[in-house]
C-alpha cells in the first residue's frame, strides 16, 4: 500500500526532492557567504574612494576658481590677494592628500587599498605615455616603497 501511495505522489512532493533542493541552497548559502570573503578590501574600500574621488573633483574646480579669482582680483569672491593665495595653497594640500589616498590608498582615510594596487585599467590609463601629469611617477612610486 505503502508503496503504491508513494508512486502515485507528484515529483516534488517526494523526499529525495526536498534532501536534493536542501543540499543545493545550502551549497549556494555557503558560495555567496564565501565568495565574497576575497573582495573585502575592494568592498570595504568603494565608497570612501568614491568619498574622495568626489572630493578630488570638487577640489580641482575650487582651485580653478581660485586661481582664476587670483589672476582676475576683481573682487568677486570678497578675498584679498593673501587670503586667495592661502585658501588656493590649502584646497592644493588637500587635493593632493585625495588624490594620494585615491591612487595609494590611505589606512586613516578608510582606504585600504588604492587604485594603483587594484585596477589595471587605472594604471594603463594614468601611467601610459601620454599623461604628463603622470609619466615620471612610478619611478617615484617604486623608489617611496623601497
Amino acid at each position: 500500500l505503502s508503496h503504491l501511495q508513494y508512486h502515485t505522489q507528484p515529483w516534488f512532493n517526494r523526499f529525495y526532492v526536498y534532501v536534493v533542493t536542501l543540499a543545493a541552497l545550502l551549497a549556494l548559502c555557503m558560495l555567496y557567504s564565501l565568495y565574497p570573503v576575497r573582495r573585502i578590501p575592494t568592498i570595504v574600500t568603494m565608497a570612501p574612494t568614491m568619498d574622495k574621488a568626489t572630493a578630488r573633483m570638487s577640489l580641482s574646480r575650487a582651485c580653478i576658481f581660485l586661481a582664476r579669482e587670483l589672476v582676475l582680483l576683481d573682487g568677486l569672491p570678497r578675498m584679498t590677494k593673501g587670503e586667495i593665495s592661502g585658501t588656493l595653497d590649502a584646497f592644493i594640500q588637500k587635493y593632493e592628500e585625495a588624490d594620494r589616498a585615491v591612487r595609494l590608498g590611505d589606512k586613516d582615510l578608510g582606504i585600504l587599498q588604492g587604485a594603483d594596487h587594484r585596477s589595471t585599467v587605472h594604471n594603463d590609463v594614468m601611467y601610459k605615455l601620454g599623461c604628463p601629469w603622470r609619466q615620471h611617477f612610478g619611478h617615484r612610486r617604486a623608489n617611496e616603497e623601497e
